[in-house]
């Protein structure tokens, strides 16, 4: 019988794993969690990982909630068919980007990255809250502690605009949602495969300076 590997952080309600997310994700309490909030990896072999987002995220989030994924662009239509395998499509948010980068495969200047919005059945109208789908990221901090990573203030805008408390990142990186969710008294579970930005991500979730 699989049982979940130990965490190798669990204080103030935070949870991390670092193990392969595809062992850990299946042995997660079903309907436990509020939100999903993530960034897979965006090159073409990890494509096959949104099937396993989009089945796992419908197993273990709560009815009606959402799973909130960053996404590049250049395999997006392949991302939305996986991710709306399991979950329904409901928007798609426009990350401004603090500077642009070249996308050379199809020769564009990439000004803007998708946040994409899936619910786990529902009507879309799990709450009353009007949310924003314009986000301008100002600042590059998050690529202190990762190359992809993102600010920990859009995390947190990220997470306000959401109801309920369990928030599950299964591609935790450097560990920004989980600091986010420290930081606003939610409680967390993050999974991520690398040891190096495990350590990363512990250091950072045990600094005083946090609160």
């Amino acid at each position: 019988m699989n049982t979940l590997p130990d965490p190798i952080y669990s204080e103030d309600g935070v949870t991390l794993y670092c193990a392969d997310c595809t062992r850990v994700l299946p042995l997660l309490e079903p309907m436990s969690a509020d939100l999903v909030l993530t960034d897979p990896p965006y090159p073409r072999e990890f494509l096959p990982l949104w099937s396993t987002l989009s089945k796992e995220s419908a197993r273990i989030l709560k009815e009606a909630h959402y799973c909130v994924s960053y996404s590049g662009q250049m395999f997006l239509p392949e991302v939305l068919t996986r991710m709306t395998e399991y979950l329904k499509y409901r928007w798609c948010v426009a990350l401004l980007h603090a500077q642009t980068q070249i996308v050379w495969p199809v020769k564009h200047f990439a000004g803007w990255k998708p946040i994409l919005l899936f619910q786990n059945g529902g009507d879309g109208k799990e709450s009353h809250k009007i949310r924003k789908d314009v986000f301008e990221n100002r600042e590059t901090s998050g690529k202190r502690f990762h190359k992809w990573g993102q600010p920990e203030s859009e995390s947190t805008d990220l997470i306000l605009q959401y109801e309920g408390m369990n928030i599950l990142d299964p591609f935790a990186g450097s560990g920004t949602t989980l600091v986010a969710a420290k930081r606003l008294g939610r409680k967390a579970i993050g999974i991520e495969i690398s040891e190096k930005y495990c350590r990363i991500a512990i250091d950072r979730l045990r600094q005083k300076e946090l609160f």
